[in-house]
């Protein structure tokens, strides 16, 4: 009975093999199907990767160009800025300038009028004096020099013509001889 046990059993032991060795070698056909999938997934992955870094490093290139006309652009207006400044700078200094001798042709008008104005006043003082001249009446606001410049002597003349002690206290109202 041994031996017709073992050949039923020989049979059934090969058949047995025969499975096993079938679901080992589809089991290995499986494994090899995910890694060949595994694989084809991270080549897709990579040349995706690829193609992020290409489009990437192109828009920083486009960037750095952005920057570059920014830079230009920037440099260009602030040259303009710095030569309308500096037209604006001399137009300011001649303005200036004729405002001044606008200024100066105004006073030295005046001083002229005023002293054509004071010729006609007779010297009070003259039948004092020896000398001629005109008599000023201060008025507010007048300083000797002013009045000396008036009419054309100098502020010494007026202060020794007046004994005045302190030229630099007039009182308005107060009445100057003026020599000629």
């Amino acid at each position: 009975m041994r031996m017709g046990k073992v050949r039923v059993l020989v049979p059934v032991l090969s058949a047995a093999l025969a499975g096993c060795t079938t679901l080992v070698e589809d089991e290995r056909a499986q494994e090899e199907m995910e890694q060949r999938v595994t694989v084809e997934n991270l080549q897709v992955e990579m040349t995706q990767l690829r193609q992020e870094v290409r489009d990437a490093a192109a828009a920083q290139q486009q960037i750095f160009k952005e920057i570059d006309t920014l830079r230009a652009d920037m440099s260009r207006r602030q040259s303009e800025l710095n030569a309308r400044v500096e037209s604006l700078s001399r137009s300011a200094s001649a303005t200036a300038a004729q405002q001044q001798q606008i200024r100066d042709e105004v006073v030295s008008d005046l001083s002229k009028r005023m002293a054509n104005m004071m010729k006609p006043a007779a010297p009070a003082r003259q039948a004092r004096r020896a000398e001629t001249g005109y008599e000023h009446v201060v008025q507010t606001g007048e300083t000797l020099s002013a009045i000396a410049a008036a009419y054309r002597v100098t502020p010494q003349a007026i202060v020794q013509a007046n004994s005045l002690t302190n030229p630099n206290s007039l009182r308005v109202g107060q009445k100057l001889f003026i020599p000629e």
